[in-house]
């Protein structure tokens, strides 16, 4: 399970920027106002907050998408108008949007 926790208190507590990242020798920087250890440690962690993000929006894309889809399903086991119709509009929304977020295509 993904603890949020964590990652806000990092966001939180480093500046709020801007930075920049600048070469010094064969090396880079991340210059900011006041960069401080808070700034370090959310750059540090960056890497594996940002993966475990990812990999959440991921699941949720999935997991809406099975949704709409069972909302398909039951859409062609009973016609009832209007409702269903917004219902299977919602649903090609959200499988193009899954698909492009998924595969990168529209």
């Amino acid at each position: 399970m993904l603890d949020l926790e964590p990652i806000k208190a990092r966001l939180a507590a480093a500046t709020s920027g801007p930075w920049q990242a600048r070469a010094l020798g064969r090396c880079w920087v991340v210059d900011g106002p006041c960069a401080d250890q808070r700034d370090a440690d959310f750059i540090a962690h960056a890497p594996e907050d940002i993966a475990a993000l990812v990999a959440k929006v991921e699941e949720l894309l999935e997991a809406i998408f099975d949704a709409a889809y069972a909302v398909k399903g039951v859409r062609d086991e009973q016609e009832d108008g209007d409702t269903w119709n917004e219902l299977e509009s919602l649903y090609h929304e959200i499988k193009a949007y899954y698909e492009e977020q998924k595969y990168g295509r529209q």
